[in-house]
């Protein structure tokens, strides 16, 4: 990504000297702009509300960790029925081994496909909200879910679970009195 913009850059340098006071303050505005909302977006901690107590907020967390947990859990539970369905329908009609193994490969995908566009935004959210109000001392001895790289669809719902069971030890760690933050 950087080097695309600098090459654009080099690309556009005629301009760029022609009009350098122009160029500098709409540097200025684009990174001032991305600044400001970062800012504003990330530092209320997840969209809460600021005038809520400790307590309110913590409590908000746990909510949304178990609403959370449960969509994962949902997805993939559905795919496990989806794939025993699948397999009695496999046996009954005799599909080889090799072409239920792009069968099965193709229904992860496609539940890899669903986690990805229903619940991982809010997941990685809320496991990164969570992990910094706990800070290094709350989240000894637990994985990193999120920074996994899966590239295979069968490994990525496998995991799900996973995700799921690190959403509420992590809610479930959440210091009880403010103190601790």
């Amino acid at each position: 990504m950087l080097y695309k913009i600098i090459q654009r850059l080099r690309q556009e340098w005629d301009a760029v000297k022609r009009a350098p006071f122009a160029f500098v303050v709409l540097l200025g505005v684009g990174l001032g702009t991305g600044y400001g909302a970062s800012n504003w977006c990330y530092g209320r901690g997840f969209f809460l509300h600021k005038d809520l107590s400790d307590a309110q907020v913590k409590d908000e967390l746990r909510t949304r960790s178990d609403r959370i947990a449960g969509k994962i859990r949902s997805i993939y539970f559905d795919y496990q029925t989806q794939l025993i369905e699948a397999e009695k329908t496999w046996d009954l009609y005799k599909v080889p081994e090799s072409e239920r193994f792009s069968l099965i490969e193709s229904m992860a995908k496609e539940y890899s496909q669903i986690f990805e566009r229903e619940a991982k935004a809010d997941f990685v959210n809320l496991e990164s909200e969570l992990r910094s109000r706990l800070e290094t001392s709350g989240t000894r001895g637990m994985v990193l879910p999120p920074q996994l790289n899966f590239d295979d669809p069968l490994i990525e719902v496998g995991y799900l679970c996973k995700y799921s069971e690190e959403l509420e030890r992590l809610a479930a760690r959440l210091p009880s009195d403010s103190s601790q933050r």
